[in-house]
């Protein structure tokens, strides 16, 4: 896991200038009051519906190192026009450019001031709120770090907005379905404090995948002046179900199916039957006790609820 500010900066300005994919409205504020009234214009190719192709030199994250705000500016300075045009020629190659890029080939050199300019601006207004989640940042690489250790990184893949991972393939769902082959690529998981619905990748690098996600938990950053914090088992619902996230949680010590289903508010059948679905995951054990049978968390099980039950 590598927190890279420039990747916020970005996301979020796009969401405040009116690509909106649930930033919280105090950040959108802050974007808004920091940067310029050109601003708008200069990311104007970012905020068109559908997926958002970027040139790779205007996102100045390209390895495993960490980067700070100053080093991605610095290298944004040193953008040339012609190889910004380049990488669009690429793209218009392989791909359909949408017209709201035509001004930035008329004048590649004069939008590329602009919008590292506005990126900087807008810095001014994230940088506090970043500075506050330096905390949840710290608990993210732990929760990320514990994935790995216990196998359990697929299904913190297959927790992002509209993905999915399964195989080696990591697949998006929206707005236009691709998959992926991570293959023996190094994966770099970037969280970045910005709406629920936004995620950033780039397959494109030799070597290297990163993926761009929001940081869980980022509720808590808005002191009550935004949205609620995330219930704790948010992630863990998206993946499983409200349900069977339920019995999983239930199940840390072991309930037979009557308890369980008293959990549930439900009748026994139904709460054998997500017993049944999760014990076929690996994630719960069965044994019986004379005439009752009891369940409860598998290690895995465990595993899946410490990674995941709390953003």
């Amino acid at each position: 896991m590598l927190p890279v500010p420039v990747l916020t900066s970005i996301i979020l300005t796009t969401d405040a200038l009116g690509r909106r994919r649930g930033a919280p409205e105090p950040w959108r504020r802050a974007v808004r009051a920091a940067v310029p009234g050109c601003a708008r214009e200069a990311f104007a190719p970012l905020l068109q519906p559908g997926a958002t192709l970027i040139p790779d030199c205007l996102v100045p994250f390209t390895s495993t190192d960490r980067l700070s705000m100053a080093s991605a500016v610095e290298r944004l300075d040193a953008v040339l026009p012609g190889s910004l045009l380049e990488e669009l020629t690429e793209i218009e190659q392989s791909a359909t450019l949408p017209p709201s890029w035509r001004p930035v080939i008329d004048d590649p050199r004069r939008w590329l001031c602009s919008y590292t300019a506005t990126i900087k601006d807008a810095w001014t207004g994230i940088a506090g709120i970043w500075q506050l989640a330096g905390g949840l940042l710290g608990r993210e690489q732990e929760r990320i770090g514990r994935a790995v250790v216990s196998g359990c990184l697929d299904v913190v893949l297959s927790s992002l907005p509209n993905c999915r991972y399964a195989d080696g393939w990591l697949s998006f769902d929206d707005p236009h379905p691709t998959s992926h082959r991570l293959a023996e690529r190094t994966l770099v998981l970037a969280p970045m404090l910005t709406g629920d619905r936004s995620v950033a990748a780039n397959f494109s690098l030799p070597g290297v995948v990163w993926i761009g996600y929001p940081l869980p938990g980022i509720g808590r950053l808005l002191d009550g002046a935004g949205r609620p914090a995330m219930p704790p088992d948010r992630l863990l619902t998206a993946l499983l179900g409200p349900t069977r996230a339920l019995v999983l949680h239930a199940l840390r010590e072991p309930l037979t199916m009557g308890e369980l289903a008293a959990v549930l508010r439900c009748a026994p059948s139904a709460a054998t039957y997500h017993c049944g679905r999760l014990a076929a995951a690996g994630l719960v054990t069965r044994e019986r006790y004379g005439r009752e049978v009891r369940a409860r968390r598998s290690v895995r099980g465990d595993e899946l609820v410490d990674v995941l039950g709390r953003p």
